[in-house]
């Protein structure tokens, strides 16, 4: 739950500052009115591969941190059971993770921004059309 929670921490940050980058531009003329969500969402797309592993890293040493704190670990151990029950699944989600990252970053964020989505692929569409690009 720490790691959804710093993940949308950080995701907001960076969102932040796209989202106002995007509508000061847009505010200048410089974007389609109907295009500005787009952006924000391209935005979201490109910041993905950078915000989780760092929100994964700080999930992950917020919550075995806490068990540490908490005596958690050391009473398991005291158990029988060791540090393996605990990192399996830490191991296991951390190895999905970086194959969905893998995924966004190699396929979906390159398509993304070759898409007519980006004011240079907008702009290249209306001239290919030989239209001029209206608003």
């Amino acid at each position: 739950m720490s790691w959804l929670s710093v993940s949308g921490v950080l995701l907001a940050i960076m969102l932040t500052d796209q989202v106002a980058r995007v509508l000061e531009r847009a505010a200048e003329g410089g974007y389609p009115r109907g295009m500005v969500f787009e952006l924000i969402l391209l935005g979201a797309t490109r910041s993905l591969p950078m915000v989780l592993p760092i929100a994964l890293l700080l999930g992950v040493v917020l919550a075995l941190g806490r068990l540490y704190h908490d005596s958690e670990l050391t009473a398991a151990q005291a158990c029988g059971a060791g540090s393996r029950i605990v990192l399996v699944p830490v191991i296991g989600f951390t190895l999905v993770l970086s194959g969905l990252l893998a995924y966004v970053s190699l396929l979906v964020a390159p398509s993304a921004m070759s898409s007519n989505t980006t004011p240079r692929g907008y702009w290249f569409s209306a001239a290919r059309a030989n239209t001029p690009a209206t608003w």
